[in-house]
């Protein structure tokens, strides 16, 4: 067994690593919103191999670290590294999100995305990236087949899919 590290951080989030080269950094990270600090001189990181788990209490920063490791948002200080690109003011992140993926919380996407077919939603997230319909289509259809699932989750609404079919819906992003 692996023994577990406690990455420190003085934020109210923790994030645990069980290791094995960095993937993902977070350094004297500071988000500061309405004058508000959602995250605050946070520091981690994850090597290749790792698990790691983000833990805290509502509003302690979670949703806002998955954003900043996304490229969603950039840091009012210190340093994001993902996959060797550092994020902090750059204009490298549109090649970092075809590399990476991320499934957000339920809430604000529902009310939309549930009512179209997963196909619709891969085509909508896909010309964010500016690609084209055939592109998203064989790449959905690509995915799909990693997954083990049937080219019919395409073309039901992800609101009529299981919850295990809802979380591959969002795979296709």
């Amino acid at each position: 067994m692996e023994q577990t590290n406690e990455k420190k951080s003085t934020s109210n989030i923790k994030a645990i690593a069980f290791s094995k080269k960095k993937l993902i950094e977070l350094r004297n990270v500071t988000v500061t919103i309405n004058e508000k600090n959602i995250i605050d001189n946070i520091s981690f990181y994850a090597e290749k191999g790792d698990i790691l788990g983000v833990i805290g209490g509502s509003g302690a920063g979670k949703t806002t670290c998955m954003r900043l490791l996304t490229g969603q948002m950039t840091a009012t200080k210190g340093k994001v590294t993902v996959l060797g690109i550092n994020l902090t003011g750059s204009k490298e992140i549109n090649r970092l999100k075809q590399r990476i993926g991320y499934v957000p919380q339920m809430g604000r996407v529902e009310d939309t995305y549930f009512q179209f077919n997963a196909l619709r939603n891969a085509y909508y997230f896909g010309a964010m990236y500016g690609m084209d319909q055939k592109t998203i289509y064989e790449r959905a259809r690509k995915i799909l087949g990693i997954l083990g699932m049937n080219e019919e989750l395409l073309k039901k609404k992800v609101k009529d899919l299981s919850g295990g079919e809802q979380k591959n819906a969002f795979q296709l992003q």
